[in-house]
């Protein structure tokens, strides 16, 4: 993306939706992994993070 204001206008919106996310409840952290790992599709740390995470956290009894 050669536009910076295009830029952060996407940055923004992505702002907005995790702050939204938070406020209904959804995981701090988990959010934080998912938001790294679609970021980057080619960063395998950080697809085995969540899962370990998700792993850990919600596991049903």
């Amino acid at each position: 993306m050669r536009n910076k204001s295009e830029k952060r206008k996407f940055y923004r919106y992505v702002f907005k939706e995790k702050k939204r996310l938070i406020e209904l409840g959804v995981d701090k952290e988990e959010l934080r992994l998912l938001c790294r790992s679609l970021s980057n599709t080619l960063n395998l740390n950080a697809e085995r993070r969540l899962s370990q995470y998700r792993k850990d956290n919600f596991v049903s009894n």
